[in-house]
């Protein structure tokens, strides 16, 4: 049978690196998920923004890192974006708070470590999904945002033996909702506009939560995405948004950097 979603995957910041040295304090892993029989909807919201902004029919929005820094220019695509029928999950990762340096030394270490955990949520957010309104055979395959430096079968066989059982990590994952064997890498110069949405996704954390050279975040852009986060009975927090390690949750009550989880993200959709 056919897919019934599909989930694309990028990250924002560095695996490894000392702040000092001006590497990421975060690393945030995020995918977008989206039903497969609802057409060309991360398409649309980006051709809406492209009419708001008034741009020609020759333009589409570039990477967040290329976007003009306008705000008005951000303001739309996040607009339009935030109004997707897709469901967004993140994995924040606090390199300051790893009790041994292995996770970060170890080259890829963090990356599959906080995938397996992205998994888990896109599982959730399938299985509820699913549950709501089923779609073909209810399994996602999932894309990655290609890393040249990262061979992606070897995240398959990660991921084949904590299904398994066969890792030292245990995973809450809904694998009946996974495709594990149809896991893909694209190059951004692919022009997908879910790898796209999910470079929008990442990069709005990391500027929540990243301070810049004058010591300030800007939390502008991920306000935007309130309305689609995975939040099942109106839980955000452990579900659409976790914070690795165990210890890095008290940043949810204890730093101003993560406010909008609690105002914006938490309660209700509206």
């Amino acid at each position: 049978m056919r897919h019934g979603f599909v989930a694309f995957i990028d990250e924002s910041g560095q695996e490894g690196g000392q702040k000092e040295g001006g590497a990421s304090e975060f690393f945030v892993m995020s995918a977008v998920v989206c039903r497969r029989d609802g057409g060309h909807t991360l398409s649309k919201a980006f051709r809406d923004a492209v009419r708001e902004l008034g741009k020609g029919p020759g333009y589409h929005p570039p990477k967040f890192t290329k976007l003009s820094s306008n705000v008005n220019n951000r303001h739309v695509v996040f607009k339009h974006l935030g109004l997707a029928p897709i469901r967004h999950v993140s994995v924040i990762c606090h390199k300051e708070q790893f009790e041994n340096d292995r996770m970060l030394k170890r080259h890829g270490k963090l990356y599959f470590f906080a995938a397996q955990l992205i998994l888990e949520r896109i599982s959730w957010a399938c299985r509820d999904s699913h549950r709501e309104r089923p779609c073909h055979d209810g399994r996602c395959f999932i894309v990655f945002s290609e890393r040249e430096s990262l061979k992606y079968e070897r995240f398959q066989e990660y991921a084949k033996d904590i299904k398994a059982g066969r890792s030292l990590y245990a995973s809450n994952a809904e694998w009946a909702h996974l495709d594990i064997d149809s896991m893909y890498s694209l190059p951004f110069s692919a022009n997908c506009d879910g790898l796209l949405a999910v470079d929008y996704v990442a990069s709005a954390i990391g500027k929540a939560i990243e301070l810049n050279c004058v010591g300030l975040s800007d939390d502008r852009p991920i306000r935007q995405l309130c309305r689609n986060v995975y939040r099942p009975k109106g839980k955000c927090f452990s579900n659409g948004i976790k914070l690795f390690p165990k210890s890095a949750e008290s940043l949810r009550e204890n730093d101003v950097r993560f406010w909008w989880i609690n105002r914006l993200f938490e309660g209700a959709r509206t």
